[in-house]
C-alpha cells in the first residue's frame, strides 16, 4: 500500500509540472517578443506609420510600409506615398511631387513607345527617385522642365544604353531644360558619344551633384553645375550652348570648398589665362581638398573664388 501512495504521489507531481510549462503552440511565451510595437509595421492602418524610421540622409535605404508609405531622405517632413517602378514612368504632368523607387534590377526602361523617355516630367510634376540598391539599363532619358524638381537618391546603378543619335531623348540620361536636379548617390554610366549629365539647350537648369555618386561623362553648355561631396567624374566637360536662339549663353561649374571627390578629365573652351581658369567656364567656392584634372594634365585648386593651377594655388 505504501508503494502505490507512493507512486501515485510521483504521478501527481508530473502531471504539475506538465501542465505549469507552457506549450510551443500557446502565445504565452511569444506575446513578450511579438509586442504590438514591434509588430506595428506589419499591420496595416495607421500604426504602421509611426514606426518607421526617419532616414538621417538621402542615400539610406528606403523604408516602406505594407501601404507603401516611407519617409523621403530628402523632403523630410511626414511619410509619403512611394510607387513601384517596374518599367518606365514615361511622360507625366500636373501630378504635384510625385515618389517613385526602382522596385527590381533590369527593367524594361524604355519610354511608352519603346523609344521614348524613361521619365518626362513636364507642367507641375516634380519627382523624387529613389535607387533602391537596384542596377538598370536606361534606353530612354529621365528629362525635366518647367521649373520642376527632380531629386534622386539612394544605392544603386543606371546604365544609359541609348545611342547618339539627332533624337534628344537619346543623348543624354538626365536631360535638364528649366529645371532644378539634385543626385545625391549611385553610379551612372553611359556608352561613348553619350552623357550622363546634360542640358537640352532650352531654359537655364540648375545642376547639383553631391553625396558619393559617381558619373561618366558630365555636361554643361547652360545654367549651373555644382560638383560637391565625394562626387567622382571621369569627364566633365562646359562650354557654351548650340543652340542659335542661346548665342552667347555657356554653361558653368561651381567646385564648393567641401569637395573631396575627383574630376578626372574636365574641359573648357580655350586655354587657361594667368593659370586660372576662365571664370566665364568655372569657379571654386574655396580651397577644397578633392582632385581635378583638366584635360591636358594640369591639376587644379580652389583658390579666392577661381580654379587656378595647383602650383600656383601652393605659391
Amino acid at each position: 500500500m505504501k508503494k502505490l501512495i507512493a507512486l501515485l504521489l510521483v504521478l501527481v507531481m508530473a502531471l504539475s509540472v506538465v501542465a505549469c510549462t507552457p506549450s510551443s503552440s500557446s502565445g504565452g511565451t511569444n506575446t513578450g517578443n511579438n509586442s504590438t510595437g514591434n509588430n506595428s509595421g506589419n499591420n496595416s492602418g495607421e500604426n504602421q506609420t509611426p514606426e518607421l524610421k526617419v532616414p538621417s540622409g538621402p542615400n539610406d535605404d528606403l523604408v516602406l510600409d505594407a501601404n507603401g508609405m516611407g519617409y523621403c531622405g530628402v523632403c523630410g517632413g511626414s511619410p509619403v506615398e512611394w510607387e513601384p517602378l517596374t518599367g518606365s514612368v514615361g511622360e507625366i504632368k500636373d501630378v504635384g511631387h510625385k515618389h517613385y523607387y526602382l522596385a527590381e534590377d533590369n527593367i524594361v526602361s524604355f519610354g511608352v513607345d519603346l523609344n521614348g523617355y524613361f521619365l518626362w516630367a513636364r507642367a507641375n510634376a516634380s519627382v523624387c527617385l529613389h535607387l533602391n540598391n537596384k542596377t538598370i539599363d536606361v534606353h530612354g532619358a529621365l528629362r525635366s522642365g518647367n521649373g520642376n524638381v527632380l531629386n534622386v537618391m539612394g544605392k544603386g546603378t543606371m546604365n544609359f544604353k541609348a545611342t547618339s543619335t539627332n533624337d534628344i531623348a537619346n543623348r543624354s540620361l538626365f536631360l535638364m531644360e528649366s529645371a532644378t536636379l539634385t543626385i545625391y548617390g549611385g553610379t551612372y554610366t553611359c556608352v561613348e558619344g553619350t552623357e550622363t549629365i546634360g542640358t537640352s539647350e532650352q531654359g537655364t537648369p540648375t545642376i547639383s551633384l553631391k553625396g558619393d555618386a559617381t558619373f561618366s561623362n558630365v555636361s554643361c553648355t547652360l545654367g549651373a553645375l555644382t560638383v560637391d561631396g565625394d562626387v567622382k567624374i571621369d569627364k566633365l566637360v562646359v562650354g557654351p550652348s548650340t543652340n542659335p536662339s542661346k548665342q552667347g549663353a555657356v554653361g558653368k561649374v561651381w567646385i564648393t570648398k567641401n569637395f573631396a571627390g575627383e574630376v578626372k578629365s574636365f574641359s573648357f573652351p580655350g586655354a587657361m589665362v594667368d593659370n586660372k581658369v576662365p571664370a566665364t567656364y568655372a569657379a571654386a567656392m574655396g580651397a577644397f581638398t578633392g582632385k581635378i584634372t583638366t584635360a591636358d594634365g594640369v591639376a587644379l585648386a580652389g583658390s579666392q573664388g577661381a580654379l587656378v593651377a595647383a602650383t600656383q594655388a601652393a605659391q
